[in-house]
């Protein structure tokens, strides 16, 4: 909490980070204190990190406030949002095709996929379980089991309820990192071969999608 409190973002700390929580999507718009002063805002993905139970008082974490998921300096690769809308591109909310464009992503020069929803989401007990045995396991010829991290993020939503809801899970990376494997995975092969080099890239427009669709 405090960390974020701060203006830090401490997923930057390691390698892969994965965020379970609320969350929403905003198109912009400003703010009015009661003492009269505005705040505009740009359009961003927020998240309600809570300060006091007793109270329900919660402190929000705009994605543009804090460091970028793999900022520069920063050791993070890999990124999960298991939270509502962190990559919606659709409605009076969509934020993903603006940002995008303006090269405002929460996606930092360090980052080879983040992975989130074009959607809400339902949160439950086995996501996790799914997500760290879909990265470390890979299994032949069955569907988003090829251990690819785009792909390990398939196979959360398609094992939760969330496709049968009509939800909308989405991956975005670099055209090299669509067949990234986290170092470590159990198939013997070389991490290296994993985790091609990150090549120069001039802007965000150059991030592709893979949407896994009901």
């Amino acid at each position: 909490m405090a960390e974020f409190t701060q203006g830090r973002n401490p997923f930057n700390d390691y390698d892969l980070g994965v965020f379970i929580g609320h969350g929403i999507a905003c198109s912009g718009g400003h703010v009015v204190t009661p003492g009269g002063t505005i705040y505009n805002l740009p359009p961003q993905h927020y998240y309600p990190l809570m300060l006091d139970r007793a109270t329900k008082t919660a402190h929000w974490v705009g994605s543009s406030w804090i460091p970028q998921y793999g900022a520069a300096g920063g050791k993070l690769k890999w990124m999960f949002l298991m939270t509502c809308n962190p990559l919606l591109d659709n409605g009076p909310n969509g934020i993903y095709n603006q940002n995008k464009a303006n090269g405002t992503l929460p996606f930092g020069s360090g980052l080879r996929v983040l992975c989130g929803y074009n959607s809400k989401i339902y949160l439950e007990r086995n996501m996790g379980g799914y997500l760290s045995d879909a990265l470390i396991h890979r299994i032949n010829g069955e569907q988003y089991r090829d251990g690819t991290v785009v792909n390990a993020w398939g196979y959360v939503w398609n094992r939760s309820s969330n496709r049968n809801r009509g939800f909308i899970a989405r991956a975005v990376y670099w055209p090299e990192c669509e067949n990234d494997r986290i170092y470590g995975a159990k198939d013997g092969a070389n991490d290296a071969a994993h985790v091609p080099p990150l090549q120069p890239h001039a802007s965000q427009t150059e991030l592709e999608e893979t949407d896994f669709l009901p």
